[in-house]
C-alpha cells in the first residue's frame, strides 16, 4: 500500500491486468515469433488461446493497456503491482515473485491553455519517478548501469542494482517491439522492478541521521578523464574514498573542448566536508582531498585540472 501511495502521489495511475496471458505477447519482448512454452505454466482448461498460460512479466499487460488507452488519450502514466509465475523443477507449485512495472508515454504535461511544453515523456521522466520512489523508501546506494538488453532500445536502457544485486531494469522500448504491439511512434518508457527485494530493503529500520552543529567546508575539484569512461563510475569512488568526513559529491560541470585533449573530458565536482563532533581543519580536508586525487589517478588515470 505504501508503494501504491508513493506512485499515485507521483502522478501515476494504477492498472490491474490479467495474470493469464498469451505467451506470444511475452515472446514479442525478445523479438521472437514463437514462445518457449517450457518456461511457462499452462492453464489446464483455457477458455481461449489468448488466456492459456500464466505470465512471467508485467510488461506485456502494461503495453496492451497503453495501446488501448493511447487510441483515445494523449498520454498514459501507469504502474502495476502484481505477481508473476515461474515453474520450479521438481516442485508442484510455481515460484510467485512480486513485481512492480511502470509505463510512461505521450505528452509530458496534459493539454492546457497554460501548457507551452508539447514534448513527450522520455527516459529521464521515468528515471525521476524511480529516483523519488527509491528516496522515499530510503533505498540508498542505487547504481544505474548501462545495458543493451531487450525489450529496451540499445543505448537507452539501464540495469538497476542495489548492493550488487539486480533490482530491475528501465529504459525506452525498442522500436520493433513497439511496432509489434501496434503502439504509436513515440517513446514508450518502461521499467520492471523486483518488488520483494524493494520491500525487504524498505522495511529495514531507517534511522534519522544526526545534524551536525559544525560548519561544513566546500571545495571544488575538476578531473580530466577519458571521454569513454562512464561518469557514473566516478562519483561512488569519490564518496567511498572520502568517508566518513565527505558528506556529498555533486557533479556540476562536464566539459569537452579545446581546453582539454582530444578524447578527454573534464568533470567538476562540488565536495562537502563535515564532521559531527568538531570543526574540520584545512589540514584534515587536504589529506582527504589528496587521497581522492591519488585514487582516481590510480583507478581511472585521472589528472587534476
Amino acid at each position: 500500500e505504501q508503494v501504491r501511495d508513493i506512485l499515485v502521489a507521483s502522478g501515476m495511475d494504477e492498472i490491474i491486468t490479467y495474470s493469464i496471458i498469451d505467451p506470444i505477447d511475452e515472446a514479442r519482448l525478445y523479438m521472437k515469433k514463437n514462445a518457449d512454452l517450457d518456461v511457462f505454466i499452462p492453464i489446464k482448461n483455457p477458455l481461449s488461446h489468448e488466456r492459456s498460460h500464466l505470465r512471467r512479466s508485467l510488461i506485456p499487460g502494461a503495453l496492451i493497456t497503453a495501446r488501448t488507452n493511447l487510441r483515445f488519450l494523449d498520454r498514459v502514466n501507469i504502474f502495476e503491482v502484481g505477481r508473476v509465475f515461474h515453474p520450479q523443477k521438481g516442485e508442484l507449485l510455481p515460484n510467485e515473485p512480486q513485481k512492480l512495472s511502470f509505463l510512461m508515454s505521450g505528452v509530458r504535461i496534459a493539454n492546457s491553455w497554460l501548457n507551452q511544453d508539447n514534448e513527450n515523456f522520455d527516459f529521464f521522466d521515468l528515471k525521476g519517478v524511480l529516483e523519488h520512489f527509491f528516496k522515499t523508501f530510503h533505498i540508498e546506494d542505487v547504481v544505474w548501469k548501462k545495458s543493451r538488453e531487450l525489450p529496451c532500445h540499445p543505448g537507452r536502457c539501464v540495469k538497476i542494482l542495489v548492493d550488487g544485486q539486480l533490482l530491475g531494469f528501465a529504459g525506452e522500448l525498442h522500436p520493433k517491439i513497439r511496432d509489434s504491439f501496434n503502439l504509436p511512434e513515440q517513446p514508450i518508457c518502461v521499467a520492471e522492478l523486483d518488488l520483494d527485494f524493494i520491500i525487504k530493503l524498505g522495511i529495514k529500520n531507517h534511522q534519522m541521521n544526526s545534524i551536525s552543529n559544525y560548519t561544513p567546508i566546500f571545495e571544488d575539484l575538476a578531473f580530466v578523464i577519458n571521454a569513454s569512461l562512464p561518469v557514473e563510475d566516478i562519483t561512488p569512488v569519490i564518496l567511498q574514498t572520502g568517508k566518513p568526513l565527505l558528506q556529498n559529491a555533486t557533479l556540476f560541470d562536464v566539459y569537452e573542448g579545446k581546453q582539454v585533449d582530444s578524447g578527454k573530458r573534464s568533470l567538476a565536482y562540488s565536495l562537502t566536508f563535515q564532521a559531527y563532533d568538531r570543526t574540520l581543519t584545512d589540514d584534515e580536508v587536504g589529506k582527504i582531498r589528496n587521497k581522492i586525487i591519488r585514487r582516481l589517478k590510480h583507478e581511472f588515470q585521472a589528472t587534476l585540472r
